[in-house]
């Protein structure tokens, strides 16, 4: 998601010079044509979600994880309309890949402090089917923008309930917010988040959080500047890539340029931070991560373009020595920009979904054999919330729109397609 302009850090020449890599200027091209070979034949007609007593509900900061329940989505939000700030739970137990069945079962996550938000839930499944979540919390009730003080943990049980909610950690500088922190990864039996810290805009540090063995550690990566988001991936034999963004010191006027830095030994060391694209006057934001086979990674962001207002740009590069190296990168121009978060399927061939240049309109590229192309959709008004989700072979899209409410302020209705 575009920054706020508090967030989106700005560095002028003056300061400590900070040895990195040579950078990259990415110059946009025009996304490629629409191709039959490259783009899905078509999405599935929407299927309208609703609760088992036809209710809707709007889905916040939503994620999709495939349990051994069968699909799961989440929602910062209560799905069955409880009160804002509720992380419930969606259970479809139709066969593995399935689409999620219009008669759903929410499960809320009960909050050890009732009064207090949850805030941007992150899920992930082991090899097992169980589903890991954590969130932020919040004693800030009023606020559009609170601060997570405190994160917490819980896991889905075979009978779909709930674990008792673990605390992680406590902080007062966590900038833990729907599009800053990290991914939640599984692998192996152990969970690993990503959190920047808003310390000052020195000496600060990215969080990165494990749990193993039942115990959360916490291991803290050092940043020139205070990072404005994070992005986590995990690839085979213990190794993690970073990704995250921050204005380049000693470079000139920079704005969110971005760096990577690798650890080879589950977190507990890493790399010195390769700057693998400078943002110049055009920040970037909303870093993510896909792995493929083996070692591949590709690294996938937003750009603003100063020059050009509402033309902002997808760039995407890829690895194939888990982060050691880096490709040229390739970069889509988005006419009418990108307002809104990008939700990236991740997977060997990534597709991203985001809201339009009107904040409401879904819009489908594709990353393909180091192309972007863009995809047709029928309209899709998603303004609200929006998740994509890679589930086996098929690539699953869940929204809810914002147009329909009879209300201003009323339950919007959720929809999910699949291709």
């Amino acid at each position: 998601m575009k920054p706020p302009r508090s967030l989106a850090l700005i560095i002028g020449s003056v300061g400590a010079c900070v040895v990195m890599p040579a950078a990259t200027h990415v110059a946009p091209v025009a996304a490629g044509p629409t191709q039959s070979d490259r783009c899905p034949r078509a999405w599935s007609p929407p299927l309208e979600l609703r609760t088992v007593d036809g209710r809707w509900f709007t889905i916040h900061s939503p994620q999709i994880a495939q349990s051994g329940e069968g699909t799961v989505l989440l929602a910062e939000r209560a799905l069955l309309s409880v009160r804002r700030g509720d992380t419930a739970l969606v259970v479809d137990s139709s066969p593995v890949g399935a689409l999620l069945r219009s008669d759903l079962i929410a499960t809320p996550i009960a909050s050890p402090v009732p009064q207090h938000r949850m805030l941007s839930p992150r899920a992930a499944a082991d090899d097992s089917g169980v589903v890991h979540v954590v969130w932020g919390e919040s004693d800030d009730s009023t606020s559009d923008w609170p601060r997570a003080t405190r994160i917490r943990y819980a896991r889905l049980s075979s009978g779909g309930t709930w674990s008792a909610p673990e605390t992680v950690m406590e902080s007062e500088v966590l900038n833990w917010r729907p599009f800053l922190h990290s991914s939640l990864l599984s692998d192996a039996r152990q969970l690993f988040v990503a959190v920047p810290e808003s310390r000052p805009l020195v000496d600060a540090h990215i969080l990165v959080l494990k749990r193993s063995g039942g115990r959360w550690s916490s291991t803290s990566v050092p940043v020139a500047v205070a990072a404005v988001y994070a992005e986590l991936a995990a690839l085979p034999g213990g190794q993690l890539v970073l990704a995250y963004v921050h204005a380049a010191r000693g470079l000139g006027r920079d704005r969110n340029s971005v760096f990577v830095t690798v650890s080879r030994d589950e977190g507990r060391t890493w790399s010195a931070a390769a700057h693998v694209h400078r943002g110049g006057r055009n920040a970037a934001y909303d870093p993510r991560l896909a792995v493929g086979e083996g070692s591949d990674v590709v690294l996938i962001w937003a750009q603003d373009d100063e020059s050009r207002p509402g033309n902002d740009s997808l760039v995407a590069i890829a690895s194939a020595d888990g982060g050691a190296t880096w490709g040229p990168p390739s970069a889509a121009a988005v006419s009418g920009g990108v307002p809104g978060t990008i939700a990236v399927a991740k997977a060997a061939q990534p597709d991203v979904v985001f809201a339009g240049s009107n904040g409401l309109t879904l819009r489908h590229f594709i990353w393909r054999e180091g192309r972007w192309a863009e995809c047709a959709m029928d309209r899709r008004d998603g303004s609200f919330g929006y998740a994509l989700a890679a589930i086996g072979r098929q690539k699953i899209l869940v929204w809810s729109e914002g147009l329909r409410a009879p209300v201003r302020g009323s339950a919007q209705p959720t929809l999910v397609s699949k291709y």
